[in-house]
């Protein structure tokens, strides 16, 4: 799926959830692709490039190369758009084998000026 298909949620099938039990209330669908998401606030922000997992109606998983603590908000830009596609907080951070991270992302909605 390119970044381009992720307001497409509900065309594809779910993902197989690996967890013991899948804090997501809707399905998970696969993402393939590449965003830049901000991490911070709007005065203290670091720029990582992540690679889309999965997403649904009310979060995304993420693979990055260094680690986000849980709580930090967050702003996604995909396909290299000046303006934000998502919004929210990291939910949860798990190391992939001390090389990359696995980010739980809870969205929220973007509101218009």
């Amino acid at each position: 799926m390119s970044a381009l298909a992720l307001a497409d949620v509900g065309a594809n099938e779910p993902v197989e959830v690996k967890l013991k039990f899948d804090r997501r209330s809707s399905p998970r669908i696969p993402a393939d692709g590449f965003a830049m998401i901000a991490f911070g606030d709007q005065t203290d922000h670091v720029l990582i490039p992540v690679m889309l997992r999965d997403i649904s109606h009310g979060g995304l998983g993420v693979d990055a190369h260094r680690a986000v603590e849980p709580g930090t908000p967050f702003v996604m830009y995909a396909n290299g758009a000046p303006c934000p596609h998502h919004q929210g907080e990291v939910a949860r951070c798990v190391s992939q084998g001390g090389k990359s991270f696995r980010l739980g992302l809870c969205t929220t909605p973007l509101l218009a000026a």
